[in-house]
């Protein structure tokens, strides 16, 4: 690769001591201004470097004219400008030898002919630096554990957390941060758009290394390298799960993608043996990607097939039986001491079995009391349990009380949006909540397949 860096050295792309932001506003509004606005409100604690031949200050910092008048080494320069104007600025930056770039501009190959132009002169550039870049076509990266926010919309408040999220569209990223910003822990996001130089492989093989990050979720619609994909991935996966949303599964699907980030999408049944090969798991949807992610990223997994069923509703207890036997999980067999502590508490009118049905008597206290005397069982690897949305609240308390054994508890709350705030207290506990029960057992027979694949 002579100049260029190892495709492992990305330390300072997430990691910068340094940015310089070329394209940096004044003007609420504009892109540059976001991107700037974030990286102070966030309270980076690197030095900032606003970039805009128009202003001897950018929102408070002192502005210089040109990448090449700041006097120090730069590690990252994030690009707004016009597209046109791309590839003379990126052509300064190599000059410069700033280490990472990261291109938050459109208009590149994902309109057309002039775009590929543009991006041709940018690989020339690139070619015989020390410089890897990020994009075009972007929406830059996001690091809690470092305080950096490089997004081109303003973002609140984020808590640290160890998920890795890579996007290869931008906004995808972004659009959710705000929703899911009180429930789930972002740790990097990283948004790679046209891949004209680092791609999902690149950020994957980072991730995967950083001690900050459990678990990686990853939107895609193309890979880059697909052999490379796998080889990074089986390693990944051996100690993080990496869950993947594929996008282009269908002739449409590949048609828009084509024009959204100048992808080739490539055939379906393609991308699922490369994920079979690479012990990935797949999403089927938005909501399955970040459900799945929050079951990861919160509970440890199981290590066996037993799952311990509790419920207010006999119904809801049947199909949750159904669909651990159709997803490979099966109800767990409870010891004598269980049975007979079950008979004690639970209504007299129904059995002391697995699942245990408690009617609409069930209360967080006897929940929790059946919970810590089943769990010790052997055969009990997991724990699903059903709760009435209005008593909530009142689960709260009683359920950061477990011990668990180092077991998983999902929680399924029928009609969980009408208890949202509990909802979140729960969430920010660790205790992922589904609304229905059988998303539940599905988190838990996916999370159960991962284990299996590491301890065959």
């Amino acid at each position: 690769m002579s100049a260029k860096q190892s495709e492992n050295s990305l330390e300072l792309l997430f990691y910068p001591r340094n940015i310089a932001v070329i394209g940096a506003s004044n003007t609420a509004g504009k892109l540059g201004y976001n991107v700037f606005k974030n990286l102070l409100s966030h309270n980076y604690p690197g030095k900032l470097y606003p970039v805009n031949p128009g202003a001897d200050e950018i929102q408070g910092i002192k502005a210089y004219k040109d990448i090449t008048d700041i006097p120090e080494n730069i590690d990252e320069a994030v690009v707004i400008v016009p597209a046109r104007n791309t590839p003379e600025v990126i052509k300064k930056c190599c000059a410069k030898g700033v280490k990472f770039v990261v291109n938050e501009v459109a208009g590149f190959s994902e309109i057309g002919q002039a775009g590929k132009a543009f991006e041709q002169e940018i690989r020339e550039s690139l070619r015989n630096s020390g410089t890897r870049m990020v994009g075009p076509n972007c929406s830059g990266l996001i690091n809690t554990h470092h305080e950096m926010v490089q997004s081109l919309g303003i973002v609140g408040s984020l808590k640290k957390g160890n998920i890795g999220l890579i996007a290869q569209a931008g906004v995808y990223a972004a659009g959710l941060l705000w929703g899911f910003s009180r429930t789930m822990g972002f740790g990097i996001i990283a948004t790679v758009g046209n891949k004209l130089d680092l791609n999902e492989t690149d950020i994957l093989q980072y991730l995967g290394t950083d001690k900050n990050i459990a678990v990686i979720a990853m939107y895609l619609e193309d890979i880059k390298a697909g052999r490379r994909f796998i080889d990074v991935a089986r390693e990944i996966t051996q100690n993080k799960p990496v869950i993947v949303l594929k996008g282009g599964r269908t002739d449409v699907g590949r048609k828009t993608a084509a024009s959204h980030t100048a992808s080739l999408a490539g055939n379906a049944a393609v991308y699922n043996a490369v994920f079979k090969q690479s012990r990935i798991i797949q999403a089927n949807s938005y909501r399955d990607l970040f459900n799945i992610t929050k079951a990861f990223s919160k509970q440890p997994v199981p290590k066996g097939p037993g799952v311990l069923l509790i419920t207010y509703t006999g119904a809801m207890g049947v199909t949750s039986t159904d669909a651990c036997y159709e997803k490979g999980l099966r109800l767990a067999e409870l010891s004598e001491t269980s049975i007979n502590y079950l008979a004690k508490v639970i209504p007299p009118y129904v059995t002391a079995k697995n699942p245990v049905d408690l009617t609409f008597d069930q209360t967080p206290e006897q929940v929790a009391d059946i919970i810590n005397i089943c769990v010790k069982d052997e055969d009990v690897s997991a724990i699903v349990i059903i709760i009435q949305a209005e008593l909530t609240d009142r689960y709260v308390d009683n359920i950061n009380k477990l011990n668990l054994q180092g077991k998983p508890l999902m929680i399924s709350i029928p009609a969980r949006n009408f208890a949202i705030e509990s909802v979140i207290k729960m969430e920010e506990l660790s205790f992922p909540v589904y609304d229905a029960p059988e998303t539940a057992v599905d988190m838990l027979a996916k999370m159960y397949w991962f284990y299996q694949q590491n301890h065959p």
